[in-house]
């Protein structure tokens, strides 16, 4: 009888494909693995998500998904911690929904989730971006997604498989079914805001860019947006897949082949290509004339988020994510690289790094790598800012400063993560956070996310918990540092900043 009763206050919703069955936890309902689309197997794989098959009765939505495939470890799982809690397999088109009240005809706001990973790694069901304090502490719907990773998502041969984009195309259908459904989970439609982080940023940029995709949301937030992508150009998508077919063993395959292979076989293919293109992105989205009709960075900058109210920033450290644990650079000082490169040498592309950062002859070489890496963070936030500006656009912008315990983590990429989800007990270990427990940690925590939470409601991240944050324009060039006491700071205009300015 008590499990009865106990399964009869479990929080329902109702969306187009039938009822989710979820969990209470003090007071907010969790629903895990909602289908927003068909498994992309079979004849689905390679092809635009479809909507999920209808399902009788009540659907428990209280178990974790699969995460999209991809390797079960990358060496980001030494900073960033990752549970795949539900495994991994191509059934991983799902969502997952907190809200503080399903069954009330409320209009919260809502809060939509994209993960980053740079379109290789992570799942939106990953316990780091757990939803609930988010929607506890702020009395807002949180979503978060899974999307299509690596080759399965973003593989680009035209003259083989007639669509493209299909992590994208998995985004945009998921945000169209929270247009669509998540009024029965207390949400307004009318009232999203995306946010996400690093590939989760540009695809956010690539889903304004898209046909119909930015009337799928009102605001947005975008993390650590990696404005490198804007040279993974069709020519190059074109390349990487040639490549990533050879390594595959089937250089000549066509759809019905790819289709037919085992999932593990598209992932022992990406290692060997990461082992032959060591730098720069191997999946991405793609300007392919169908979905993306303009590069995202460039459609960005020339006004394709000019219907939304938007927010940006970055990192301190952003490069300094990309040398963890890299102790030939770490171990080597930038005198010492120079004076083992130069015309003719194998290294001769890394004499290039010497040229853009001015840190001294004694400096690790990871500090250097770092200053270049980094530097593309800042003035992709700088550029977007000094544009939404010129058009008259308000746009806030922030600078994560907080330090890690680990010199050699600093305020790096992903460093605002546990701040922003406030879920700083998942990230225990982590060298993002030398002490997960710490009261300023735990201050700087609800600080951070109380202005996330006020964007989502107004459109302004300010909060009696900060300085005054206004808008950016040319003249004040505000940004936020949000640090612990956070304080006003001037970005620097682009042309001027140097890459050592975002990695100190």
């Amino acid at each position: 009888m008590a499990n009865n009763q106990a399964l009869r206050q479990r929080p329902l919703a109702d969306t187009a494909a039938g009822r989710v069955e979820g969990t209470w936890e003090n007071g907010v309902a969790t629903f895990l693995a909602i289908p927003y689309a068909a498994p992309p197997v079979g004849d689905l794989r390679f092809a635009a998500p479809r909507p999920p098959e209808p399902w009788a009765g009540a659907r428990p939505a209280d178990t974790p998904g699969q995460a999209p495939v991809q390797e079960n470890a990358s060496p980001a799982d030494a900073i960033l911690p990752k549970q795949l809690l539900g495994g991994i397999g191509e059934d991983a088109l799902t969502l997952n929904v907190w809200t503080p009240s399903p069954d009330r005809d409320g209009k919260l706001p809502v809060m939509v989730w994209i993960h980053g990973g740079g379109y290789q790694i992570g799942a939106g069901s990953a316990p780091v971006y757990s939803g609930y304090t988010m929607s506890r502490r702020g009395d807002v719907v949180t979503v978060t997604v899974n999307y299509r990773l690596g080759s399965l998502g973003y593989l680009y041969l035209p003259q083989e498989i007639p669509e493209v984009n299909f992590g994208l195309q998995d985004q945009l259908a998921a945000l169209r079914w929270v247009r669509g459904n998540i009024e029965s989970f207390g949400g307004d439609p009318d009232n999203v805001t995306v946010f996400g982080q690093s590939a989760g940023a540009h695809s956010i940029a690539s889903a304004a860019a898209a046909d119909g995709g930015a009337d799928l949301f009102r605001r947005a937030i975008l993390q650590s947006l990696p404005v490198l992508l804007a040279d993974f150009t069709a020519e190059v998508a074109l390349e990487r897949s040639k490549l990533f077919l050879d390594c595959l063993g089937m250089p000549g395959a066509g759809l019905a082949d790819l289709r037919a292979l085992p999932a593990r076989e598209f992932l022992r293919a990406q290692q060997a290509m990461a082992q032959r293109e060591p730098v720069g992105q191997l999946f991405a989205p793609v300007v392919d004339g169908q979905i993306l009709r303009r590069e995202p960075v460039a459609a960005m900058q020339a006004g394709s988020l000019d219907h939304a109210q938007v927010m940006v920033g970055f990192t301190r450290d952003e490069g300094l994510f990309f040398v963890h644990g890299r102790d030939d650079l770490w171990n080597v000082t930038r005198q010492q690289f120079a004076d083992q490169t130069g015309p003719g040498t194998p290294s001769k592309a890394g004499t290039d790094l010497l040229d853009l950062s001015d840190r001294p002859d004694g400096a690790p070489m990871a500090l250097v790598v770092a200053d270049v890496i980094g530097s593309q963070f800042g003035t992709g936030v700088s550029r977007f800012a000094e544009a939404r500006a010129l058009a008259g656009q308000p746009v806030n912008v922030f600078e994560f400063r907080r330090q890690a315990g680990d010199v050699q983590i600093g305020a790096c990429h992903c460093a605002e993560l546990p701040f922003v989800f406030n879920n700083l007990a998942e990230f225990a270990g982590s060298p993002l956070l030398a002490d997960a427990a710490d009261q300023q940690n735990v201050d700087l925590a609800n600080a951070v996310q109380d202005s996330w939470l006020a964007f989502a409601k107004t459109g302004d991240p300010s909060h009696s918990g900060l300085p005054d944050w206004p808008a950016f324009e040319l003249d004040g060039r505000a940004v936020l540092g949000l640090d612990f006491p956070a304080e006003l700071r001037r970005l620097q205009p682009t042309g001027e900043s140097t890459p050592k300015e975002g990695n100190r």
